[in-house]
This record gives structure tokens, sequence and C-alpha cells, in this order.
């Protein structure tokens, strides 16, 4: 009964339902995003994203400067700019050392982006090893080249503890203009 009930309200949803997960969480249901059909929006920063695991933290804030989401549900990032990037979360997990990876997913396949600095530890403002328990910063600038081909596609980004597991893993949908 609840799977049908759900069910009809998406259907009478049309393009998008809002449903207020906490105070500072908005999940967002779209039916367009097939691939990744639910999102969340940090309150602060407006930045739209989707949590893809990293059990080992709790996710604080996400924020893209700039994020332009004047075409919808997407930050459009504009092809010659630089973006950076920019979280918080609270480790569960201590860890020596910290590894970053970004991805562009396109058509569900992760393609690796050329990352500036694999060593996340440099990039956090409080150096490794991870504390368990303790709240980090993570920030990275990175430049949107020429090159890069426009559309959409979801960005992904991962920061791996020292065992291999993921600390943080996210995925923010992006249009390249």
């Amino acid at each position: 009964m609840q799977s049908q009930l759900a069910s009809l309200v998406l259907i009478f949803c049309r393009l998008i339902c809002v449903k207020i997960v906490s105070s500072s969480t908005i999940m967002v249901v779209t039916r367009f995003d097939e691939d990744f059909p639910q999102y969340e929006y940090d309150t602060t920063s407006g930045t739209p994203y989707k949590n893809c695991g990293g059990s080992e933290s709790v996710l604080k804030s996400v924020e893209i400067i700039p994020c332009d989401l004047k075409s919808g549900d997407r930050c459009v990032l504009d092809r010659g700019t630089n973006v950076t990037f920019k979280m918080s979360f609270l480790s569960e997990k201590s860890s020596k050392t910290l590894q970053a990876k970004i991805y562009g997913i396109i058509d569900y396949i992760p393609v690796p982006f050329p990352f500036p600095q694999p060593n996340a530890c440099k990039d956090i403002r409080v150096s490794c090893p991870i504390i368990k328990g303790q709240l980090y910063n993570y920030s990275i600038s990175a430049p949107v080249k020429s090159k890069y081909p426009k559309g959409s596609l979801w960005i992904k980004g991962e920061l791996i503890e020292d065992t291999g597991n993921l600390l943080v893993c996210l995925k923010i949908p992006v249009r390249i203009d």
C-alpha cells in the first residue's frame, strides 16, 4: 500500500516533488534523472548532490562555486573557467592517508578526470591523519577546460581512506556550457 501511494504521488508531481528530510536537507525527486532519481540540495549553498556511499563519514555541507542553477536542477559550469568544490564532513573513521578521485559519469560510464591533487591531505585544513569524530573541510579548485564537450553529466567525487574504503562519495549533477 505504501509503495502504491508513493507511486501515485510521483505520478501527480509531473515534473518535480520536494520532500523536506530534515532542517538541513531537502530531497528532490524528478522524472528526468532516471539514473539517479533522487538527490538533495545543500540548504546553505543550494548545490544539488547525491550521496553515493562513503558510510565512514557524515556529509555536513556541499558547495560548487560557481553553481548557476539557471537550467533547473544542474549546476551550469562554463568552459574556460575555474570551479571550486567545497565540502565539510564528519569522519566516523580514523585514517592515516586520504586519496581523492573524480569522475565524469557520461551514459552510465565513469570517466576519470585528471585530478590536480590526488593527495587529499594537502587540501584539508587539518592535516592527516584523519581522526574519528572530527569535522573536516575539503576544498579544491579545478579548470573546466575548453576542450570538454558540452552537455549534462554527473560529477562523482570520492575520498578514499587508507584501507581502500570510501570515506566520502558524492555525485553532483552538472551541465557544461
